[in-house]
């Protein structure tokens, strides 16, 4: 796969903002897949291509939604701009031909997280929330803890969603808490 050449389509495709953002993901994955032994290359891959799909709009989103039947998996309730992974993923199978289930896991679920995630689908997530155009409160401390503890600083990643839910009295996605409380139950020993 010519990751130049996708960078280009991309660059096409997205807004600068977004491209940029990818840009920065894919630096930020790879430097955690560096610091964490995992896969540099699928890193870096689902990093950029995370958010293929999130600039569709919100009639795109459900076309896509009813397509690909992710009704099945995720509630219609909740803004379908949440979703976008799980979109992305399938739009870059389908275009770019990528079948590794692993690169296409991570891309899916790297807004909300989930229960036992692997090391790329933690790696992504993360990269998405720490990348070098990012500035909100506390980001220097969640960089720094990306880089000391990946599990750690999606939890405190985490946490700090869900209480921005709840003060926005929002819908809060069951996967976003399934994939805090598996990792504070792994943290103590129990899984």
């Amino acid at each position: 796969m010519d990751l130049n050449a996708i960078i280009g389509e991309l660059k096409e495709r997205l807004s600068n903002k977004r491209f940029n953002h990818s840009i920065g993901v894919m630096n930020a994955a790879e430097k955690l897949a560096i610091r964490y032994n995992g896969n540099v290359e699928k890193a870096k891959l689902a990093g950029l291509l995370h958010d293929y799909a999130k600039e569709l709009t919100k009639s795109e989103f459900k076309k896509y939604i009813n397509e690909f039947e992710l009704y099945k998996i995720i509630d219609i309730n909740e803004s379908v701009f949440i979703f976008h992974g799980l979109i992305s993923a399938k739009l870059v199978s389908q275009k770019y031909n990528i079948n590794d289930y692993e690169i296409l896991e991570a891309i899916s679920w790297h807004t909300t997280g989930k229960a036992n995630m692997s090391l790329l689908e933690k790696i992504v997530y993360v990269a998405d929330l720490i990348e070098e155009n990012r500035n909100f409160q506390d980001i220097d401390f969640f960089r720094k803890l990306a880089f000391e503890n990946l599990e750690r600083s999606i939890i405190y990643s985490c946490n700090i969603v869900v209480k921005k839910l709840i003060d926005n009295n929002s819908l809060i996605n069951k996967n976003t808490i399934e994939a805090r409380n598996y990792l504070i139950l792994k943290e103590k020993g129990v899984i």
